[in-house]
């Protein structure tokens, strides 16, 4: 089939492969220009476990598991700067995938009330004074709790297991300045 002495099959065909060339060069970009660094870098951090890097309609989203004992605070700032620095965005989501015991569930259960209530409250003093009071009942090798101008951040250790859990101030509502 012709139309002005253009054949219109062999037009149909290279618009097919110039737009088929353009999502596979776009592939292997964020490949080898993104996702290939990111996990270089993620890996090379020691604490982490186990990482899974995943594409969604909504960004990207990076699963990571941690070993137990670790610095969870500083381990999570320095994820958060190399997904900045590589990304060029620092709203990634970051889930975290806690391997722990059920007792540690059970434990975070016990004070998930206390840091709900300092966060809608921003009374973090005493939100400290009432984690403090449960979790001298609990027999743990220690803890952390730890807040920053985004999130809290929770850590029990027991018998060579973690729990780690952030809380973001932007789910419960919290707003700077007010």
């Amino acid at each position: 089939m012709e139309f002005r002495g253009i054949k219109l099959y062999i037009v149909i065909i290279v618009t097919l492969l110039i737009v088929g060339l353009f999502f596979a060069a776009r592939y292997l970009l964020a490949i080898y220009r993104i996702d290939k660094p990111l996990r270089n870098e993620l890996a090379s951090l020691e604490g982490i476990k186990e990482i899974e890097i995943l594409e969604n309609k909504k960004g990207t989203e990076l699963q990571v598991s941690f070993l137990p004992g670790i610095d969870f605070y500083e381990l999570y700032q320095e994820i958060e700067g190399i997904m900045e620095n590589v990304k060029g965005e620092k709203n990634t989501d970051i889930i975290i995938i806690n391997d722990s015991d059920n007792e540690l569930r059970e434990i975070y259960y016990q004070v998930h009330f206390a840091l709900y209530e300092g966060i809608s409250t921003g009374r973090f003093l005493e939100m400290k004074k009432n984690i403090d009071d449960i979790l001298r009942r609990e027999e743990l090798d220690g803890y952390l709790v730890r807040v920053d101008r985004q999130a809290v951040y929770l850590q029990l250790d027991k018998d060579n297991h973690s729990f780690y859990y952030r809380i973001p101030y932007n789910d419960i509502g919290i707003k700077e300045g007010g």
